[in-house]
């Protein structure tokens, strides 16, 4: 009987509501996009778990929760970040306001937990699909430089682009300029993972 990984992360998908939380955590499953997933059972927090064999060959299991329909009332608590390795901050480039105020108000909301050691942060912006885009690749890429006043430790590790909608096409061509694979997204935010807790030792 084969052992289980050594190694277990957790991850919470974080963002307002209608920038595609649910549909990214569908396309990890395979899962079939949904143009509308309001109608989808209602639901506290729904966990993803699977397998990812790192670069270095090591084998690490990544729990990715959706936070379903919590997150309009911001009403998280600290026990739902207690034991969690990181925060995927999820906005819509279609959507400025998902992205300002948007991701730094739920920045804020992990709180504490976010100097923990070892705790990456990631950001990705969703519906790169979707035109007018009102949230620039760069304007993305320039939260990696917020850090910390007392730290000095990046608000954000990494940032991605992606498309739900397309993300089932397999000619690549069909992806908007700079748009990953969301399965390649989270196979490099495991690998982050890793990388950090193991700097300090934990799993």
């Amino acid at each position: 009987m084969a052992s289980a990984p050594p190694f277990s992360y957790k991850i919470v998908l974080l963002g307002d509501p209608g920038v595609g939380k649910t549909s990214i955590w569908r396309r990890l499953q395979d899962l079939p996009f949904l143009a509308d997933t309001s109608q989808l059972p209602e639901k506290d927090l729904d966990t993803y778990t699977f397998e990812v064999q790192l670069s270095s060959g090591a084998l690490v299991k990544l729990n990715v929760i959706d936070t379903g329909g919590d997150e309009k009332y911001h009403d998280f608590t600290d026990h739902k970040f207690a034991d969690g390795n990181g925060a995927v901050f999820v906005c819509a480039v279609d959507n400025l306001s998902s992205f300002s105020p948007g991701v730094s108000s739920w920045i804020h909301q992990v709180g504490p937990g976010f100097l923990a050691q070892g705790y990456q942060n990631f950001l990705v912006g969703n519906k790169t699909d979707v035109q007018p885009r009102l949230v620039k690749g760069q304007a993305l890429e320039a939260l990696k430089g917020l850090t910390d006043k007392y730290s000095q430790k990046p608000y954000i590790q990494q940032v991605f682009q992606t498309s739900a909608l397309k993300d089932d096409l397999e000619d690549k061509n069909v992806l908007p300029a700079g748009t990953i694979r969301i399965k390649q997204c989270f196979q490099q935010i495991a690998e982050t993972l890793h990388s950090s807790m193991a700097r300090y030792g934990t799993r």
